[in-house]
């Protein structure tokens, strides 16, 4: 008797159906600046909304809205090293990224106050650690706890068993993290499609090259 997938496990499986048939626009489409998502085939529109209805309500639709205004950037740091061929598949991109040491900032889709001074507020995502900055990913991560639960026990936790079953595996929704409710947050979610699905989304993200020093400081925010 098979089991039934987890939330996480389905949604994974979801996106890798999503992202490993490549889907290549048509010439006259090529040289626009329509958004690519228009011209999906109907069986990828299917899963997309799939996944509107798996993920929590809006979040995949903020997420879509969030590239198309050009709010997200990866931020990669600079090497002296020679580039390397470009390699095939989505998972060997988000592996090369991994050893090149990239994270995202996501630029706050909220508008700003009329008499406002302060500027855009920037998030930063790492997509490995599965994290991001905003509060609303912070307060869903860390909820308030009932009156019957103990904060300070936690389930076993093996970090080494994680980071094996990954690279047996491959890459999994929830990156690391081995709850099963994984937190999510429409930040998080848009680098995520962004990284997966390159082939596609790839022309609605942002490169920024950083020096070492600068990474560094970003690594500490």
């Amino acid at each position: 008797m098979s089991t039934l997938p987890t939330p996480r496990q389905l949604i994974t499986n979801l996106i890798n159906t999503l992202t490993e048939s490549p889907q290549t626009p048509p010439p006259q489409i090529q040289s626009t600046n329509t958004n690519p998502l228009k011209h999906l085939p109907p069986s990828h529109r299917k899963i997309l909304s799939t996944l509107h209805v798996l993920l929590p309500p809006g979040m995949l639709l903020q997420a879509l809205d969030l590239l198309d205004r050009g709010l997200v950037t990866r931020v990669m740091q600079t090497t002296s090293e020679l580039p390397s061929q470009e390699p095939t598949s989505e998972n060997q991109r988000a592996l090369e990224r991994q050893e090149r040491n990239e994270i995202y900032t996501v630029s706050s889709s909220q508008p700003q106050k009329r008499f406002s001074s302060s500027t855009t507020q920037i998030y930063h995502v790492r997509l490995e650690a599965w994290n991001c900055t905003c509060a609303a990913f912070t307060f869903s991560a860390f909820p308030s706890y009932g009156a019957t639960i103990k904060p300070w026990e936690h389930p076993p936790h093996n970090s080494n068993g994680a980071e094996e079953k990954m690279e047996r595996d491959g890459w999994e929704f929830g990156g690391l993290s081995q709850d099963e409710g994984v937190v999510v947050c429409k930040h998080l979610l848009a680098c995520l499609l962004v990284e997966r699905w390159g082939d596609v989304l790839g022309g609605m993200v942002k490169e920024r090259r950083v020096g070492r020093e600068e990474m560094a400081g970003l690594g500490g925010e």
